[in-house]
């Protein structure tokens, strides 16, 4: 059955000042764990912070990235056909940037890139291998698809109140939606005229990053970087800015997942300055209430794991042997499901899924497991007028403290709502987790 990936965009370090370093190692663990494969953009290795900060744990031999690389989970997805290897899309960068790094995290040493170095000489030679389609189905390619997401969801006058329910998260939307108005009318076209006359198509996000640096008083000679509107003294400024920055982001990994043909989760979403999963969800529902009616659709089977902490600490060798000796029928009987929707392959998805988890806590039995929630459910949903087309599942992790959780599935993303438990004194902890 044909492979069904998931882009790992927690490792775009636009996202690091929103995703700290635990809440990026569940990220990838839940990921690891209950989707099929995972890829990265190649220039993910080299930039994210969170992950070189991962590949550097002295507390492990091997890290659970690396051995999910190996194992063939997690690959790269090359732009150039002639790439075979992370160490030639390092040269690559090197030649882009003259040498002066800027593309590169400040936290990436020799060390760091032998790492990487090796996971994707052994992904090339068992032939796990991912290269950018030349265009998408509509004939665009990645920056003039991106380009027009901007247009449709970012250039319009009024913001589309009907899609929220709740008045107060509404008017803080709004409220950021008029104050970035300069910036989603005049940069955009703007980022696209700079974008051609590098001899690029469409729109590139470095260009909008560099126009939006450049209005808010970010010396021009600084490499493009969240930390600089972090340190912006005026806190409207900072906060509409950092918006601005979520909202480009958000739309970037819609398009590239739809442009990889995968899925991708938007493990950030905010509900005070975030709407573009109501947007999709809105477009095949009429709903004006997402999660209530995610709630109300969705199948529910109940499982047990050990504690999320306590798997982050084990040897990722393990979790690895775990996920293919017994992951891999429940990702069959999952992406069977997917394909042919019906109760009978929906139970099959169930037994499956109840034996991987039952092995999961029998391989850590001298933990105490907790209750998970996974709610499986299958939509098409539609995000902009050129083929832009997903899958939108709604999740809630409810623990004691905020986190994040995944959303497995195919063409999908994960809509994420953070609370803490209303009985936080209790010892029991619920994980509720979507697959799609």
């Amino acid at each position: 059955m044909k492979n069904q990936f998931i882009l790992f965009n927690a490792a775009d370090n636009m996202m690091a000042n929103s995703i700290n370093q635990y809440e990026f190692d569940k990220s990838l663990l839940l990921n690891i764990l209950f989707q099929d494969k995972l890829i990265l953009h190649e220039a993910y290795y080299f930039g994210s912070e969170n992950l070189i900060r991962h590949l550097n744990n002295d507390k492990v031999s091997v890290t659970l990235f690396e051995a999910a690389s190996k194992a063939g989970l997690i690959i790269p997805a090359y732009r150039d056909e002639k790439t075979s290897t992370l160490e030639d899309v390092y040269k690559n960068m090197e030649e882009i940037y003259s040498g002066n790094h800027s593309g590169f995290n400040p936290l990436l040493d020799k060390h760091t890139r032998n790492t990487l170095f090796s996971i994707s000489e052994k992904l090339s030679l068992d032939n796990h291998t991912f290269y950018w389609p030349k265009t998408n189905e509509a004939g665009f390619s990645l920056g003039e698809s991106y380009f027009a997401l901007l247009k449709e969801q970012l250039s319009k006058k009024n913001f589309d109140e009907g899609i929220l329910k709740d008045e107060e998260r509404k008017n803080s939307i709004k409220d950021h939606w008029e104050n970035t108005e300069r910036w989603r009318h005049g940069f955009i076209e703007q980022a696209a005229e700079n974008t051609r006359k590098n001899g690029n198509s469409g729109i590139q996000r470095h260009e909008l990053m560099k126009l939006l640096q450049k209005d808010i008083g970010i010396p021009a000679d600084l490499d493009i970087n969240i930390n600089h509107i972090l340190k912006i003294k005026d806190k409207a400024i900072q906060k509409n800015a950092l918006v601005f920055t979520k909202w480009t982001t958000q739309l970037h990994h819609l398009n590239m997942a739809n442009y990889f043909n995968a899925s991708v989760n938007l493990p950030d979403y905010d509900l005070s300055t975030d709407f573009l999963g109501d947007v999709a969800y809105n477009s095949h529902t009429k709903t004006t209430n997402v999660i209530s009616e995610l709630k109300d659709e969705n199948d529910k089977c109940l499982v047990k794991l050990p504690p999320i902490e306590n798997l982050l600490s084990e040897n990722p060798l393990n979790l690895i042997k775990i996920r293919e000796d017994y992951g891999d029928a429940y990702i069959y009987a999952l992406k069977k499901w997917q394909n042919e929707p019906n109760e009978e392959n929906l139970e099959i998805v169930k037994v499956a899924l109840n034996r991987y988890c039952e092995k999961i806590c029998n391989w850590y039995s001298t933990k105490e497991p907790v209750n998970v929630e996974i709610q499986l459910k299958k939509k098409r949903q539609e995000l902009g007028k050129e083929g832009l087309d997903f899958i939108l599942s709604g999740a809630s992790t409810i623990i004691p403290v905020a986190g994040i959780v995944v959303a497995a599935g195919k063409l999908g993303y994960a809509f994420y709502k953070f609370f803490k438990n209303s009985q936080d004194n209790t010892k029991e902890t619920s994980i509720e987790i979507n697959l799609i």
